[in-house]
């Protein structure tokens, strides 16, 4: 792991690296590149520490990654990250072992786009076969513009961008604000529109992951109010603005990685903590979260701030510490019906047994599942609401059946529909596997 490791007043900005078995417990393995001393290190061992860039570079907003399509091993790790010396931008650079680092070759790569003090989200995308950051911009908005329209308020605002590269060389990305039709055209991913909350002042961070084949997206809505951003807001204690200052994260989903959704009806996905505790002000997910199959669960690290974002303003300290929330697989979001059903699209699929994540509540809940025929939209014999072995419990990877048996393998490649009935549960997802 990898992370910007800053002192109070923000003078100084490191490259941290830590090492763990088990992605719990945390080790700060001695591999310092540089000599460092602080308040809290007056050793003459000044070397003894975990930092590996940053002492010259004014390093900010550092994304790492591991690159397994890498075919060169010196450059198996790679970075984008903001600096203001000797040249503004984001920079690039690479590592062997992600400790010693080097920065590509100026002017070859360098700087790699404008200024960009937010999180850079880089990783190789295994759909597009290319290179990709997802980057804070902060274009223009104008009130006219039906893409961007946001409660009739002009000026900037934080919107994700993105940037992209075959090689990691030549980038495709946006190098000023100076025309932002274009800028809004070929690198705004998910800007803030009229159905936002009106004190929802754009998104900092847009951290993602690859996912079944899609892209789950975790974003950082900011909220404060118009006109309040420069100001010290609202104590949090009164009850008309408990979230003022604050950063959570929503969802949003997309298929080709471009075109995103919105889902959860916008609700909070991660929320603050209560206040006074360690991520009470802002919450920033790591890139990438991390899928442990064989726990059946998705480990989500990230960065809580105990204060909100413009709490230096009003004389606190800016702490923060690297948490995990954990979640179920394919739980990001549910279908939640007390007493309902739901019949999907038309669909062909492929395997032998239908498998259901899904949750029961009370002695009452369950789930249950028939297969339509897909032109007529009636029950294919042997597979109706009457014949399934309803589902009560909690399982990722339950195999439905229908009187015992659970073999659905002389329907594929046939058009059918599915329809689940819902008493008291939720159902999370559903798919198709070989093994009758």
């Amino acid at each position: 792991m990898w992370n910007q490791a800053v002192n109070y007043d923000w003078s100084t900005s490191l490259l941290g690296y830590y090492v763990s078995e088990d992605g719990l417990r945390w080790e700060k393995p001695p591999v310092g590149q540089f000599e460092y001393k602080s308040d809290y290190c007056r050793s003459e061992a000044a070397r003894s520490h975990n930092f590996v860039f940053g002492n010259a570079h004014r390093l900010g907003a550092p994304g790492v990654f591991k690159d397994l399509h890498e075919s060169d091993p010196a450059k198996r790790y790679k970075m984008l990250y903001n600096r203001r010396r000797p040249e503004s931008g984001v920079w690039a650079a690479y590592s062997a072992d992600g400790i010693q680092w080097r920065d590509y070759p100026h002017p070859e790569v360098n700087p790699v786009y404008l200024n960009n003090d937010t999180h850079q989200a880089v990783f190789w995308d295994e759909q597009r076969e290319s290179y990709v950051a997802h980057i804070r911009l902060k274009p223009p908005l104008f009130a006219d513009d039906p893409k961007f329209h946001f409660r009739n308020r002009k000026g900037n605002v934080r919107t994700p961008g993105i940037a992209t590269s075959p090689d990691f060389i030549h980038w495709d990305a946006p190098k000023d604000m100076r025309d932002p039709v274009e800028v809004n055209r070929k690198y705004i991913l998910v800007p803030p529109d009229a159905e936002d909350g009106p004190c929802t002042a754009g998104f900092y961070t847009f951290e993602i992951l690859q996912y079944e084949g899609v892209y789950v997206g975790f974003l950082t809505p900011y909220h404060v109010c118009p006109g309040m951003e420069p100001e010290i807001p609202p104590v949090r204690g009164n009850a008309r603005n408990p979230w003022m200052d604050r950063i959570d994260i929503q969802l949003a989903f997309s298929r080709d990685g471009r075109n995103w959704q919105r889902v959860g009806d916008r609700r909070t996905f991660i929320p603050n903590g209560p206040e006074g505790s360690y991520d009470a002000g802002m919450i920033f997910v790591a890139q990438q979260p991390v899928v442990r199959v064989e726990l059946g669960e998705i480990w989500i690290y990230y960065v809580g701030f105990e204060r909100g974002h413009w709490a230096v303003r009003r004389g606190g300290n800016q702490e923060s510490s690297v948490s995990l929330a954990t979640l179920r697989l394919d739980g990001f979001v549910s279908l939640t019906a007390g007493d309902g059903s739901m019949t999907t699209k038309p669909l062909v699929f492929e395997g032998e047994r239908l498998e259901i994540n899904a949750a029961t509540g009370g002695a009452q809940g369950e789930v249950s599942a028939e297969i339509l025929d897909a032109e007529t939209g009636r029950p294919i014999p042997g597979f109706s609401k009457d014949d399934c072995d309803s589902f009560q419990g909690d399982a990722i990877r339950h195999a439905v059946n229908w009187k015992g048996k659970s073999d659905v393998g002389r329907l594929a490649g046939k058009p059918v529909k599915l329809r689940f009935h819902l008493s008291q549960a939720k159902l999370f997802s559903f798919r198709f596997r070989d093994g009758g």
